[in-house]
Order: C-alpha cells, then sequence, then structure tokens
C-alpha cells in the first residue's frame, strides 16, 4: 500500500494490482488492474460506521482525469463529514425499478385500474 501524491508519472509507474493512496485527499486512491487505472474512494459511513470502498472511474478511456477524480473524492469526503452517506445515492440507483419492472407492473393494473380514460374505456392498441 503506497502512499504518495498521485501524479501522472507516478500512475505510469504504477505495478498491475497495486493501489496508490493520495496525501492530499484522504481516502482517494488509484488502482492499477490489467492495463487500466481506476480511481477509487474508501471512507466510513457516517451512522453505521460501515467502511465504503466506491468506484470514481477509469482513467484509461478518458472519462476522469486525475483532478476530476479528486475533486469527487473530496466531495464525498465532506458529505461523510456532513453525516450523509455517498454509497446511499448509488444503492438507490441500483435498487431501482427496471423498464421491464415497471411494463409489468403496468399490465397487471391495466386490466382493472387503468382501463377507464376520460370515462370511457382504453382501446386495446392503447394499451
Amino acid at each position: 500500500m503506497a502512499v504518495a501524491r498521485i501524479t501522472s508519472a507516478a500512475l505510469d509507474k504504477l505495478p498491475a494490482g497495486q493501489t496508490l493512496w493520495d496525501t492530499e485527499v484522504r481516502g482517494f486512491g488509484a488502482r492499477r488492474q490489467k492495463d487500466d487505472v481506476v480511481f477509487v474512494f474508501k471512507g466510513v459511513a457516517p451512522i453505521t460506521r460501515r467502511q465504503i470502498f466506491l468506484t470514481i472511474g477509469r482513467r484509461a478511456r478518458g472519462d476522469w482525469n486525475i483532478e476530476d477524480a479528486r475533486s469527487k473524492a473530496t466531495e464525498w469526503r465532506l458529505m461523510i463529514r456532513n453525516g450523509q452517506d455517498p454509497s446511499e445515492g448509488i444503492r438507490a440507483i441500483k435498487t431501482a425499478m427496471t423498464v421491464r419492472e415497471l411494463c409489468d407492473l403496468y399490465m397487471s393494473e391495466v386490466e382493472t385500474n387503468l382501463l377507464v380514460r376520460k370515462g370511457r374505456a382504453k382501446k386495446t392498441s392503447t394499451i
């Protein structure tokens, strides 16, 4: 577990399977996988006191540069300081209803509740 300021040169020298933790923003790190570098954040949830490990994004695709990833880690760190859990938003997105579930719900309700529109039954083509 290396600790240094995350720079482009440091990421180029980072061996596969290693993580480099930033000295500037606590909890911000960069992990080299086989070919790509992935920016990560590690912290402790304020209420549950459980460890959270979040992926910010990949560097290789050009999605995230070092400064943008550091800003995101700083934002999540401030959320924790203010008593919020940054992983809650991600968890809510993962548990959200899918389009398939929405269509199944619509089709189950259409026969009982949704057949009337403006006082008349919906056409079969509408359903």
